[in-house]
């Protein structure tokens, strides 16, 4: 079982946790404009293209590339088109009840992957943070007519995707450096997603995209596409998977506050509450509400 989780990996995975808890309130706006493929092509083309200027002068070969090609499929070309997709069909609303499954699919992953345990202070935590979560975001709003059952399955077929990235990323990350990793990710990803995005490219609505969508798109392209995935990449090396995924717990309290700034909708009590609940679970499972690690 991992130690306390130092604070610098705490604060890497929490600035993860608000850059992914804005990104489906953004991606919900650019939406409006793009269609799913659209947006993912800007992510995975464009994010790739400049990564890989950036971080790629390493050139990989052999079993690198073939891990890093892996990676690049479950942890952005799948995930990220599943979980556009499923945004777009499901809605914001069932994202966020369906976003804390990242958390138990990373443990399952990573169990069956033979790198972790599944101990009872974790699943304590998670089980307790995984309530808020469904409290806070309002379970009872969750809707499950056709159009939305097939963007929830997307949504769980995301969340599989990132859950088995975070547990099989770790002995990449440490052998090649985070950087590396998340460059090469990407550039094999936007290859990979090319079959669904390249039809799309020729429509994308240049004339549409005003200073708000270009505005929006260039922090998809900086948070959730480069800082997000090397924060996580980072923490990685220090920690379990299940420890970084455990703090997508925090992304509902993110969305709401968000909606907060964005839209000037009130806090209530609820909200409160379910936040408090969250900490405490992500607290047991970390260790910081334990007197040693377990």
């Amino acid at each position: 079982m991992t130690a306390h989780v130092p604070t610098r990996i705490i604060v890497a995975l929490v600035v993860v946790q608000v850059i992914f808890g804005v990104w489906p309130v953004v991606g919900a706006v650019l939406l409006e404009t793009l269609n799913p493929a659209q947006l993912i092509a800007f992510r995975t083309i464009f994010g790739g293209v400049t990564l890989v200027l950036v971080f790629g002068r390493f050139r990989p070969s052999g079993r690198d590339a073939v891990e890093l090609a892996f990676l690049g499929a479950l942890g952005v070309a799948s995930n990220q088109l599943f979980f556009a997709e499923g945004l777009y069909r499901a809605g914001p609303i069932n994202a966020a009840v369906l976003s804390p499954l990242i958390a138990p699919c990373t443990l399952l992953m990573a169990v069956l992957a033979r790198t972790e345990r599944p101990t009872r202070p974790r699943l304590i935590g998670m089980a307790v943070a995984f309530l808020g979560a469904l409290w806070l975001v309002g379970v009872e709003r969750f809707e499950t007519s056709a159009e939305r059952t097939t963007g929830n399955l997307l949504l769980l077929a995301s969340s599989l995707c990132y859950g088995a990235y975070l547990a099989w990323s770790p002995a990449t990350i440490a052998r090649l450096g985070a950087f590396r990793v998340v460059a090469w990710v990407y550039v094999f990803a936007a290859l990979e997603a090319l079959p669904w995005t390249a039809p799309e490219l020729s429509t994308i609505p240049w004339h549409a995209l005003g200073p708000r969508e270009l505005g929006l798109l260039a922090f998809v392209l900086l948070g959730p596409t480069f800082l997000a995935y090397a924060l996580n990449a980072y923490a990685l090396k220090s920690v379990e998977s299940s420890v970084v995924a455990l703090f997508v717990y925090l992304q509902p309290i993110v969305a709401v506050a968000t909606e907060w700034l964005w839209r000037g909708k009130a806090i209530e009590p609820r909200t409160a509450a379910a936040a408090l609940v969250i900490f405490v679970g992500v607290g047991l499972s970390t260790g910081t509400l334990r007197g040693r690690a377990q």
